[in-house]
């Protein structure tokens, strides 16, 4: 009788730790995939749109909102909005470099040099231009 119930223990006990790593790995599955689709929505964004996704330059906004009073704040807080931008978007870069996603060598490319052709326009740009609203004169970044 023991070795039946111990039997049954372990099964019972085998099952739950199949089921709990089954879940963990949906969850885990499930966060690859946001990212990898965060990723590339931010880059179509950036590729559309010809500016810093607005996950990645509102902080700056509220900041900039926060400390209207000195000319020198709002420097330092550009300064710091376009490193951030350029750190994000030579990751992004990267990403895209290494991904198997692409359908054809010339989508890749295409991708790449839009990508690139940002880097350097934000690379040349004021930190504060990076960070404005819609429709703040974004075209001049």
């Amino acid at each position: 009788m023991s070795t039946i119930v111990s039997i049954i223990l372990f099964g019972c006990a085998i099952g739950i730790v199949l089921a709990l790593i089954t879940i963990s790995l949906n969850k885990i599955t499930g966060r690859i995939f946001e990212q990898y689709g965060g990723r590339l929505k931010d880059a179509n964004f950036i590729m559309n749109e010809r500016r810093p996704p607005e996950s990645w330059v509102e902080p700056f906004r509220r900041q900039l909102a926060e400390n209207q009073s000195s000319h020198d704040s709002s420097t330092r807080i550009g300064m710091r909005a376009k490193k951030l931008c350029l750190k994000r978007l030579k990751f992004l870069l990267k990403f895209m470099e290494r991904g198997q996603f692409y359908d054809t060598d010339k989508t890749r490319n295409n991708v790449l040099r839009s990508l690139r052709s940002e880097y350097e326009r934000w690379s040349a740009a004021d930190g504060l231009q990076l960070i404005m609203d819609e429709g703040e004169e974004n075209s001049e970044v």
